[in-house]
């Protein structure tokens, strides 16, 4: 694998979601490609960052709306013909 296969397959290997071959050769890759273990560390940093930070609550009435909006019946135009 070359350097932009390697950053392609990051994530999925991060999470564990490669096979276990694919995961070795990517492992092996970083351990020798001083370039690609600092770009891979630092996918692993910002999905830390988003992980932490970007767990807003949903405010209580947007919650109420977007219910009621889906439990209201939907019209149907039975003029219209397709």
């Amino acid at each position: 694998m070359d350097c932009d296969q390697i950053l392609f397959h990051a994530a999925a290997h991060f999470q564990g979601q490669l096979t276990w071959w694919r995961s070795v050769i990517i492992s092996r890759h970083l351990d020798g490609c001083p370039d690609c273990q600092q770009n891979y560390n630092r996918q692993i940093a910002y999905r830390a960052v988003i992980t932490t930070k970007c767990q807003e609550q949903v405010p209580p009435h947007l919650e109420t709306r977007i219910t009621e909006a889906l439990l209201a019946p939907f019209p149907i135009d039975t003029d219209t013909q397709w």
